[in-house]
This record gives C-alpha cells, sequence and structure tokens, in this order.
C-alpha cells in the first residue's frame, strides 16, 4: 500500500473501535490467550503498518480512535478474574 492518509487510518480505526473486544477488564491468567490480546495485537500491527506507509502516521491518535488504552490492558487492577 502507497500514499495512505489520514482516512485511510480513520477507516481501520473504525473498524477496529467496531470489533473491540468486550472483555478487556476481565483476563484470564494467561494474557497471551483470549480476543483481548489477539484485538490488542492487531491493532499494534496496524498502526506498525500505518506508520511504515506514512511518516506524518500518529500513533497516539490512532491508537485512541479504535478505542485502545494500554493502561487498560496492562494495568494490575484490570485483571479482575482469579482462576
Amino acid at each position: 500500500m502507497a500514499g495512505m492518509t489520514r482516512k485511510d487510518f480513520q477507516a481501520i480505526a473504525d473498524v477496529l473501535k467496531e470489533n473491540h473486544p468486550i472483555d478487556c477488564h476481565y483476563f484470564m491468567k494467561d494474557m497471551n490467550t483470549g480476543a483481548a490480546y489477539h484485538w490488542e495485537k492487531l491493532v499494534i500491527a496496524f498502526g506498525d503498518m500505518c506508520a511504515s506507509q506514512n511518516g506524518r502516521f500518529d500513533r497516539g491518535r490512532f491508537e485512541n480512535a479504535c478505542g485502545y488504552d494500554w493502561n487498560d490492558f496492562h494495568n494490575s487492577d484490570s485483571k479482575k478474574i482469579e482462576g
């Protein structure tokens, strides 16, 4: 892909946001499984791809538009399910 613009980035972010996992605050002991883990990996991978296509890409803005907050996924207070 070449020549990606803010409009393209927004379209990708919209799709990711629409597919945000509901259970992101409720991890199992193994945080490398489940919808939240895979969704986070997709947000990061798409961010990497977008950044490689446009030097003016703003990763923070993209992640916010996706509904991604690193603290939601990695804050120890978020790990509410104990098994």
